[in-house]
């Protein structure tokens, strides 16, 4: 209503009187009260020539789902309550890659993670798999050879065999 006072934050050494205090939480409990996780939602990884796709779609989702941090290698929480925030992020985000990660090379890095479930480790040896393998070159090359030397109007790419 119009007269209910606004509240207010507590602060430590303040007391206003008749006025509802609600307590700052730290930045896990928002995480664990904030919007629900959904591991459904997630893109699957069942060939290594889609990557490009998956990699886009599953970090869309992380950003969507407020756990981006953990598919940033070079990513490092400063003090305990972002320590104890990105680990909660870091666990959800193993159950994900554990569920939608299906491809040989992908099951294998995460079982190298399997001891410590570090998914922040794990999503970059996938991502750097994939843009950083010879195969990966191997593709990357394949496809110039076919935009340098497709002709208009065919229908078989010169590559594809």
């Amino acid at each position: 209503t119009a007269n209910t006072p606004a509240p207010t934050v507590a602060t430590p050494g303040t007391n206003v009187p008749n006025t509802p205090v609600v307590v700052a939480k730290n930045p896990l409990e928002v995480f664990k009260r904030g919007i629900k996780r959904d591991q459904g939602v997630y893109p699957e990884l069942k060939k290594e020539e889609l990557n490009d796709t998956w990699h886009s779609s599953f970090e869309t989702q992380a950003h969507a789902q407020d756990v981006a941090n953990v598919l940033d290698p070079s990513y490092t929480p400063v003090g305990q309550d972002l320590v104890d925030l990105f680990q909660a992020q870091n666990t959800f985000m193993y159950v994900v890659l554990e569920a939608k990660v299906h491809t040989d090379r992908g099951k294998a890095i995460l079982r190298e993670h399997a001891a410590n479930r570090d998914a922040q480790k794990a999503y970059e040896k996938i991502k750097n798999h994939h843009t950083s393998s010879t195969k990966a070159k191997m593709s990357s090359s394949d496809l110039l050879t076919y935009i340098t030397s497709a002709k208009l109007g065919s229908e078989t790419p010169p590559c594809v065999g």
